[in-house]
């Protein structure tokens, strides 16, 4: 009995390791079969996914220096600096800042004053000239667009005032002539560093020195030649009108 039991558990036994060797053939089939078949390959005909970064362009100091050397290497070869932009590109001028209006500068030049005074109130609004500069004569521009096709032209030693437009036309503007040009002590047409001498050659008791018209040596208009004049110009020497 015990060897017919033996003999049922052994035959079970090989039935049920043949069936997993079976199955174990089966599964090595099965890998074998599917690696021999080839990936099908699906043509993609929508569009890619858009991506969410954006795209910013950034200007490096590098980018600014070399658009300030280009500036200035223009206002070179033309005599002269182009103030405004150089001081947009420096950070001190917004890129947006205000220009000044053809109605604007009629309104203050018929207001009267000194070509001085005159500057400083056009840069009250528009910030600095456009351009300034020239040989021998100093000239100031004030674009009223971004580019030179329309604009008021200022020669400070004369003085004289014209607005050009797009199409070369002028329009001259008569300055308030009874001070003469604000500055020109020594009344040779001129104001420059022998004005700011002769003033303090004055001041120190020179007898030698006296003035033409004691008017234009009175610069701040209080009605008095003194030390504040000698003061005034010598900032207006070293100022950016010159």
């Amino acid at each position: 009995m015990k060897k017919m039991n033996g003999f049922i558990s052994a035959a079970a036994c090989t039935v049920l390791l043949a069936g997993f060797g079976a199955m174990t053939f089966s599964a090595r089939a099965a890998e074998n079969e599917t690696a021999d078949i080839p990936e099908a390959t699906v043509e993609y005909t929508g569009t890619l996914p858009v991506t969410s970064e954006s795209v910013v362009t950034t200007v490096t100091a590098s980018d600014e220096n070399s658009e300030l050397e280009k500036l200035r290497n223009k206002g070179q070869r033309a005599a002269g600096e182009y103030v405004r932009q150089e001081k947009i590109l420096l950070g001190e001028l917004a890129p947006d800042a205000p220009r000044i209006t053809l109605d604007e500068a009629e309104a203050i030049i018929s207001g009267g004053g000194t070509v001085y005074e005159i500057m400083e109130r056009f840069n009250s609004i528009h910030g600095y000239p456009d351009f300034l500069g020239g040989s021998g004569i100093t000239r100031a521009e004030y674009w009223l667009g971004e580019d030179d096709s329309n604009m008021l032209l200022m020669y400070i030693e004369e003085p004289k005032i014209w607005f050009i437009d797009e199409n070369g036309e002028l329009t001259a503007y008569r300055l308030d002539s009874d001070r003469g040009i604000a500055g020109d002590a020594n009344g040779d047409g001129f104001f420059n560093i022998s004005d700011v001498v002769a003033v303090q050659k004055w001041l120190l008791g020179r007898e030698d020195i006296s003035f033409p018209d004691w008017h234009s040596a009175d610069v701040n208009s209080d009605g008095k030649v003194d030390i504040f004049d000698l003061c005034a110009m010598k900032r207006m020497l070293i100022s950016d009108l010159f």
